[in-house]
């Protein structure tokens, strides 16, 4: 049994760890863990809608300065 996640079960797991600001840094990040062709697979419309709105939602809010 494989305990390691696919790339896009990890792909949804670094958008939901605030620790993803952009798809861009997500594809890197994913090649970075050495996930292969991390740009073929993170793409299409409503793949990237979730992964982008996990992104947003998971990015911890900003304190303005004053």
């Amino acid at each position: 049994m494989n305990s390691q996640p696919t790339i896009i079960e990890r792909a949804f797991e670094l958008a939901a760890s605030g620790k993803i600001g952009s798809l861009a840094e997500l594809r890197r990040q994913l090649s970075h863990e050495g996930f292969a062709l991390a740009n073929a697979h993170v793409q299409g419309a409503a793949l990237t809608k979730q992964l982008g709105a996990i992104i947003r939602s998971a990015m911890p809010p900003v304190v303005a300065a004053g």
